[in-house]
């Protein structure tokens, strides 16, 4: 930012001239009792004429805190002066005239300064009062209302648990007048179209604008609210953009330290854990000391160590599963015991779920019985889609380097054994992320004897030629068919000619089928008879007749007959299918008998 802008530029004066204005016109809308105290209190302003004027200094204000009182009265009503955090302070700062108690404790310390900081901070912070500034500017002197502001949100410590606590001041200009001293009057087009075009560019606009022509004298009214849920969700949403959040420690606490916040407890623990295979992919723990955290040392671990826990029931449940006190719970699992041993009590397990599958769980846990509630299951419910697509993401990141790793170390891989290879994987990988750079483990199956069976149909081969040959004999004779009636009715050389080599083309059909055969009847009959159609067409009712039956018969997809080749295709289709289906069967029984690894490839046979 421009060195100018490194400070707030515009002078900013406390005054209540507006205010003692609204008065002044409500004292004609008013009869009775209300008109005398309107009388009265312009009677007190007589004797403070200071009142009357901007004042800088604001200690000037004390001697006349009652009358002032007084006056705010028309902002700050009693019913909501002890209940809401209200402020009037010098336009564009946080400098305070009048402060309710629920502000003064949430917002402000002993001596009067703000508690905690800005939620932008630096050169961020000072150019969004800036722009406020001049979005008020173009309101109020030239009529440009674009309805742009930056929130006003200060980041101060809860008194009870130290979190932080988000609480966005809304601003009230109604006590706000911009005087121009020195700016243009008027705008011409050119510097309207100009900053419209750049209304989030604070040197564009003080070059039209300068900042030293503008004064804003009054008061801004605020009224403070709590908005850590929508602050704090768009920051987890922000950072679960990037996977390193998932994946590395630092970015994972930073994650946990925005849940404390968001749930607003200061001893809540987060973990994170993606289902793969049998495995169950820690991917990382907010724990901050390794030893309170019960996967520490370790990154994947068998599925079978999490049967009959809180953790599988809430994954076979698929819904939020909410533990009040893991004491209380009966049957606990060695992994149960682990959770309370590490000092958890209570805990909210939330599946996370895409597309009908369970890709892993979000897990909340408290060291204090019964403080994870219903409101927080609801609260959890709401931030699970963004982990879900997190987890997804970083998921698909972990297989697509287990696939690069095992492509880079191994050879082709059976899908039937994958399994080995990417247990393998996930060891290699952990090794590396404890720092110590061990190659890829030997993947080796010991005691493993390949089988090899095939069944084939006894000669399919002659069936399937015998079956082509019928088919496109059958091609050729309508096709020679066309050509006699044609011939018939009127003698050209070249339908003598046709008629000779389809002859010749089903002589040799008839004397075997040979490689490449029934491409070259295909071929003549597209290329060299089907061309002349149209013109054969014309000469007789008869042969157009044949033309159409050999059109209603061919199959235009292959160009030629295909009744008897479908017919065989079919009928070893449906043997393979229950051979094929008989192996599985056999095969269930197979496996309790004596486990193993089955495969099975369908061609013409079945190979298994």
């Amino acid at each position: 930012m421009d060195e100018v802008l490194r400070e707030y530029p515009f002078k900013c004066t406390f005054s209540l001239e507006l205010l003692i204005d609204y008065w002044k016109q409500s004292i004609t809308s008013y009869n009775g009792d209300r008109a005398a105290i309107l009388e009265t209190l312009q009677k007190k302003l007589i004797s403070a004429p200071e009142l009357l004027e901007p004042i800088e200094d604001l200690a000037k204000l004390e001697p006349h805190k009652d009358i002032v009182r007084s006056l705010m009265s028309a902002v700050f009503p009693d019913a909501l002066w002890d209940s809401e955090a209200l402020i009037a302070m010098v336009p564009f700062a946080l400098t305070p005239i009048m402060v309710s108690p629920v502000y003064q404790a949430l917002l402000l310390n002993e001596n009067g300064t703000a508690r905690g900081k800005p939620l932008l901070e630096g050169d961020s912070y000072i150019q969004a009062r800036v722009l406020n500034a001049y979005f008020l500017i173009l309101q109020k002197c030239y009529g440009i209302d674009e309805g742009l502001a930056y929130p006003t949100v200060q980041v101060v410590p809860d008194k009870e648990t130290g979190l932080d606590r988000y609480l966005k001041i809304k601003p009230n200009f109604r006590f706000v007048q911009v005087l121009n001293n020195g700016g243009p009057k008027e705008l011409t087009e050119e510097q309207r179209d100009i900053i419209l075009s750049n209304l989030a560019d604070p040197e564009v606009l003080r070059n039209i604008l300068p900042p030293e022509n503008y004064e804003f004298r009054g008061f801004t009214i605020g009224m403070a609210v709590d908005v850590t849920e929508p602050e704090v969700l768009t920051a987890i949403e922000a950072d679960l953009v990037d996977s390193e959040s998932i994946f590395s420690h630092s970015g994972f606490l930073r994650l946990q330290n925005r849940l404390k916040v968001l749930f607003n407890k200061p001893n809540l623990m987060v973990s994170l854990a993606g289902l793969r295979d049998d495995q169950v992919m820690m991917l990382n723990s907010g724990c901050e000391i390794a030893c309170t955290c019960i996967f520490a040392g370790s990154q994947h671990l068998p599925q079978e160590q999490f049967e009959g826990s809180v953790f599988y029931k809430a994954v076979e449940k698929g819904n939020i599963l909410l533990i009040r006190d893991l004491l209380e719970k009966s049957n606990r699992t060695r992994v149960d015991e682990m959770l309370i041993q590490n000092g958890v009590r209570s805990m909210v397990i939330t599946p996370l779920t895409y597309q009908g599958e369970v890709l892993g769980t979000l897990d909340l846990g408290s060291p204090v019985p019964d403080e994870l509630g219903p409101r927080d299951a609801l609260l959890v419910k709401k931030i699970a889609p963004r982990f879900v697509m997190a987890l997804k993401r970083a998921m698909d990141e972990l297989e697509h380097n287990v696939q690069g790793i095992i492509k880079e170390k191994c050879t082709a891989v059976h899908p039937s054994v994958e399994w080995a290879f990417r247990k393998a994987v996930f060891d290699h990988m952990e090794s590396l992320y404890k720092g110590n750079p061990e190659d890829l483990q030997a993947v080796v199956f010991r005691d493993v004897y390949p089988l090899y069976g095939a069944s084939d149909i006894r000669g399919s081969s002659d069936a399937r030629n015998n079956a082509i040959q019928e088919d496109l004999s059958e091609h050729l004779n309508i096709s020679r068919n066309i050509i006699r009636l044609a011939s018939n009715t009127k003698s050209l050389p070249i339908l003598d000619e046709l008629k000779h080599r389809i002859d010749r083309y089903q002589d040799k059909i008839q004397r075997g089928l040979s490689t490449g055969d029934d491409k070259g009847v295909i071929t003549f009959l597209a290329r060299d008879v089907e061309p002349i159609f149209p013109v054969l067409r014309q000469l007789d009712p008869n042969v157009e007749e044949a033309i159409q039956t050999y059109e209603n018969t061919i199959n235009t997809g292959l160009g030629t007959i295909y009744r008897k080749r479908e017919l065989f295709e079919e009928s070893v289709s449906r043997f393979n299918e229950h051979l094929s289906a008989y192996l599985d069967a056999e095969e269930a029984e197979a496996q309790q008998i004596f486990p193993h690894y089955f495969n099975k490839h369908q061609t013409d046979g079945v190979d298994y």
